[in-house]
Order: C-alpha cells, then sequence, then structure tokens
C-alpha cells in the first residue's frame, strides 16, 4: 500500500514536470499521429474532453509516444494495489466472522485502553477513561500520559470531573476563557478548577 500511496502522490508533479518540458524529435513525429480526440501538453496527450476518460487510462500510457498502449509500471502498480486490497477484505472478513451476533458499532479507540487498566475485581463499566487533559478543551487523546481510570461510583469522580469539563469548555466557545486557562483549570488539579468555575465541590451526601 505504501507504493501506491506514493504513486498517488508523486503521480502529479512527475505529469506536471512532463506537461512543461518541450518535446523531442520522436515526439514531435508522434504528435502529428495524434486523433482529433487528444490534444499534446508538452510530452503528454491529454484527452480533448474528461468525458472521454475510460478505465482503459489506469493501465495506457500518457506521453504523446505511447499514448493507448499498455504500461507495464501501471499495469503492476494496479496489480499490486488489488492483491493488497484483497488481503486487507480478507483480513476484515476473518476477523468479523469470528464476532456472533449482531455488530452495532466499531469497537471505541478507548476499548482496549480499559481492558488494560480495569482494577482487579472489577468492570469496565463501573470506570470511565477520562483525560487529565480534556479532550473537549484541546487535551491529546493520542497522549499515553493524559488517560486514567476515574471511577463513575465516587463523590469526586468521572461525573462530578465531565460538570468542569462542560462548564469550562463552553466558557471557552463564548470567549470568557482561554484554551490555556481552561486547561490550567483541569490540571493538575481539577478540584480547584472545579471551585474556581462551577462552585462547592460535592459532599456525597
Amino acid at each position: 500500500m505504501g507504493i501506491s500511496a506514493t504513486s498517488l502522490v508523486a503521480a502529479p508533479a512527475l505529469l506536471s514536470l512532463k506537461a512543461d518540458q518541450d518535446p523531442d524529435d520522436d515526439t514531435a513525429a508522434a504528435t502529428a499521429r495524434l486523433g482529433s480526440a487528444m490534444v499534446p501538453n508538452g510530452k503528454l496527450a491529454n484527452k480533448a474532453s474528461p468525458a472521454q476518460a475510460s478505465w482503459a487510462d489506469l493501465v495506457t500510457g500518457e506521453e504523446i509516444g505511447n499514448v493507448g498502449t499498455q504500461d507495464l509500471g501501471k499495469i503492476q502498480q494496479l496489480l499490486i494495489t488489488l492483491i493488497l486490497l484483497g488481503a486487507y477484505a480478507g483480513y476484515v472478513f476473518e476477523n468479523f466472522s469470528l464476532v456472533s451476533g449482531v455488530i452495532g458499532s466499531l469497537p471505541s479507540y478507548t476499548d482496549a485502553i480499559k481492558q488494560k487498566n480495569i482494577p482487579p475485581g472489577h468492570t469496565a463499566s463501573e470506570y470511565e477513561l477520562d483525560h487529565l487533559d480534556s479532550i473537549e478543551d484541546g487535551g491529546d487523546p493520542s497522549d499515553t500520559n493524559n488517560p486514567w481510570m476515574q471511577a463513575y461510583n465516587d463523590t469526586y469522580g468521572a461525573r462530578t470531573k465531565d460538570v468542569l469539563e462542560t462548564k469550562v469548555s463552553h466558557m471557552v466557545c463564548a470567549g470568557t476563557l482561554t484554551l490555556d486557562q481552561a486547561r490550567a483549570a483541569l490540571a493538575p488539579n481539577w478540584l480547584l478548577g472545579f471551585q474556581q468555575y462551577v462552585g462547592p465541590l460535592p459532599t456525597g451526601e
């Protein structure tokens, strides 16, 4: 797939370079044999209209000297791409076939992290994979030091912190709080931020 992706990026640049080059003698002679459906563009032969494009263009040359003939490089690239796509599709099908019942959604990015960090004797439903620096307030979801397991059934747990996260997020959107101030309210001590922007901490009564 890396070869195909590289070709996808590099092809427009190479074609642009060829379009700016002056045709050599052989190319100039071949230009005279082009029909009305083709328009010379430097060393390239362009279709006169986008409507003339066809699937055959995927495996035929685009230069004046080889337009309409099979291009071995293009054929090879297409075959490699199809083989890799087929292998990937087979891998996905095999993994989905191991799942019983109805698949309602794809696995969450955080599910695997939660499973690795569940305290012994507890279940994933008891915890929120929280982010010390909230995602909605600019936190980095890929920072491995940012997420941590926060219990729901706790006076100062996930649901309480969520109130602060939502509050400062709304303040940032309203322009009454900067993003840096919002982050400072959440880390390193979000309990202080809660008292500053929300109000007294819940007592748990």
